[in-house]
Order: structure tokens, then C-alpha cells, then sequence
């Protein structure tokens, strides 16, 4: 492995170098690791190996995938103790944060680093007092609680995608390590169920984040990387049947009422996603047609984008208004009269 995916590299440098890997040989090299990572998976030693192999070959290419792929790894404890710091000198640690996971430097919680290691950063990051982490069960949420509010204050105030990547990153470890084995469906509904009730009474108009865009890309990453690992219900948004992997015999209307509320918690993801989206790229025909169409939740990224095109004095021309009144005539939806009411009557009534 290793000739092979350094010959194409030899003499590439920085950029250049990583743009060839990117463009050129990832797709082959991470479908070669997946195979042959199931063919060590129940092996602990080979297991070993075979990342510490990787971390060689690929370290500074692939350094973030190689990191969480072990991190997730349901052996993570055990292969982190096996490795060491020279396995690591082609990334960074200082750079991630999982620095103090894989410098063995992490406390110990119930015997366990990786629980230790989940414990410091959660108490730290979201404020937690000596008892809460103990009272997080299905009775008291205190954790839950507080990473609900922890992600909505985040995405309403000028924070890093990357700072909530590696929460919600993290988040799936300690979803991991507690409660998918067996997936713990009344957790997952309560974080659900709570996350959209104050999720869906936010001004999408205020927010700085795409949270829909932040989870979906985090769902793909997770599903790329090499072990098996579950999806935390926040990251559970692009085909929610997290709940159906660990085989368990779940209650039919507890595990419908799961997904009934993931489909609702989607679908306000997907809404407030529009006000992300270029919607200057619209023609004035599509853009009048959304304006009118749209949930009110969603028609003020399409009236503000109007608003914008006047100040500019860049206004719909005579044969765009006749587009957008053929395609309104083609639907039998209500309207939002508005937007025909005060752009097409006034300036253009002859076509209407």
C-alpha cells in the first residue's frame, strides 16, 4: 500500500500535493482501507496494525479521517494505548481536539479513558455542575438540556462551523459509548423531541449557521469513516434508521413517534436552510414563484432577496412577469397574494 499511493505523490509538496490526493487517488485509497478494515475488524492486534500502518501512509493527508475513524472505533481505547507519539508525527494533535485523547493524557472515568475523556470535555464545555453528568438518565436530562442550548447559542452567534463539528463529533462518541447498545430510543426521543420544540421557534433570519448543512456533512463523514458507528439522533437527518442497526425488538409506536419527529425536525432543518441558499441566482420568474409559494417560515428569505434586487433597481422585465404568472396558473395551491399584489398589479397589470 504504501508504494502504491506514493508514487502518484512523489515530488508534490503542500497544496499541490494535497490537491492531487483529493482529486485523483482518495476515492480508490479510502475504498481499499474499508476493505481491508473488515477483513481486521474482530481482530484487536491486526487491528492495530492496520491503523498504524495508515497513520504512516497517509497520516498527513488524511490526518482528521484516520483520528475520528479510531476515535469511533469501538476498540478506541485499546488501540490508543497500543499507539505512540511517533505513530502520530504527521499530524498535529495540538491542531484537533482530541489532542489530550491521544496523548494518553486523558482522566480515567470508571476505569475508562475514553469515558474520561468524554466527561472533562462535556463538564467543560458546557458548564456542568459535580452531579449532572451522574443524573443523565431518562428521567433527568441535564446534559441533554444543556447541549441543546449549547448548539442553539452557537448557531445565533458568530461561532466556527468547526467548533460545532467537533461537538457534535464528540457527541457521537458519547452516543456511542452510553446508548446504542441497546440504542436507547427513549433518550432519543426526549433529545429530539426537546432540540425541535426550541429549535423551530428560532428567526431563521438570525441564525449564522446552517445546522441542516453542518449534520448532513457530518452524517456522510461518519458513514465514510472505516468502523460501524451509530449516528447520535443529531446526526440521524439524511435516512433516520439509526434505531433498526442494533437489532433490538423497539416498541412499533415509540419507534414511529421517533421517526414522525425526526421527519419534523428535517423538514424545519430544510427551511430554515433556505435562508443559506444563493437565491441571487434565481431567475425573477422562480424567485416571484417561491415568494408566492412558500411557507411563511420561508418567505421572507424570498421577499428579502426581492427587496435587495429593488435597491438595486434590478426589477422584473415584462416577459419574466409573464413567466411567473404562467407558472402560478399551473398550480391549484393557495397563494400568497402578496407578492402578485404588490409587484405584478401595480407595474405590470395588464398581465394579470
Amino acid at each position: 500500500m504504501k508504494f502504491e499511493f506514493h508514487i502518484p505523490l512523489r515530488g508534490l509538496i503542500g497544496t499541490e500535493r494535497e490537491m492531487k490526493y483529493v482529486e485523483e487517488i482518495r476515492p480508490e485509497a479510502r475504498r481499499r482501507m474499508r476493505l481491508h478494515y473488515q477483513t481486521v475488524k474482530y481482530d484487536i492486534a491486526s487491528k492495530i496494525a492496520f491503523y498504524r500502518e495508515l497513520l504512516e501512509v497517509f497520516g498527513s493527508l488524511e490526518g482528521q479521517f484516520l483520528l475520528y475513524s479510531i476515535y469511533l472505533d469501538q476498540d478506541s481505547e485499546v488501540i490508543n494505548l497500543e499507539l505512540e507519539t511517533s505513530d502520530f508525527q504527521h499530524i498535529d494533535l495540538n491542531k484537533t481536539n482530541l489532542s489530550t485523547f491521544f496523548q494518553q493524557n486523558s482522566p480515567s472515568y470508571n476505569n475508562s479513558s475514553v469515558k474520561g475523556f468524554l466527561k472533562r470535555y462535556f463538564t467543560e464545555t458546557l458548564d456542568l455542575s459535580s452531579n449532572e453528568w451522574e443524573e443523565e438518565d431518562g428521567i433527568r436530562n441535564p446534559v441533554t438540556n444543556k447541549l441543546i442550548d449549547w448548539i442553539l447559542h452557537k448557531i445565533t452567534k458568530d461561532s466556527t462551523t468547526n467548533e460545532l463539528r467537533d461537538f457534535v463529533l464528540n457527541y457521537t462518541k458519547l452516543w456511542n459509548t452510553y446508548f446504542s447498545n441497546p440504542y436507547n430510543l427513549t433518550k432519543a426521543l426526549i433529545l429530539l423531541h426537546k432540540f425541535h420544540e426550541k429549535y423551530r421557534n428560532l428567526d431563521p433570519q438570525y441564525l449564522k449557521i446552517d445546522l441542516k448543512t453542518l449534520l448532513t456533512d457530518l452524517n456522510y463523514f461518519i458513514n465514510e469513516l472505516l468502523p460501524n458507528v451509530f449516528n447520535s439522533p443529531l446526526t440521524d437527518v439524511v435516512q433516520p434508521s439509526e434505531i433498526f442497526k442494533d437489532g433490538s425488538d423497539h416498541n412499533h409506536l415509540r419507534v414511529q413517534s421517533y421517526l414522525n419527529k425526526m421527519s419534523e425536525f428535517q423538514e424545519r432543518l430544510t427551511m430554515n436552510s433556505v435562508f443559506f441558499q444563493d437565491l441571487g441566482s434565481l431567475s425573477w420568474p422562480d424567485l416571484l414563484f417561491h415568494a408566492s409559494t412558500a411557507l411563511p417560515h420561508v418567505q421572507t428569505a424570498y421577499l428579502n432577496e426581492i427587496k435587495r434586487r429593488h435597491i438595486i433597481n434590478d426589477v422584473p422585465k415584462f416577459n419574466e412577469i409573464d413567466g411567473f404568472i404562467k407558472k402560478i396558473s399551473m398550480i391549484k395551491t393557495p397563494l400568497n397574494k402578496d407578492v402578485p399584489d404588490s409587484i405584478a398589479t401595480p407595474n405590470y397589470l395588464f398581465f394579470l
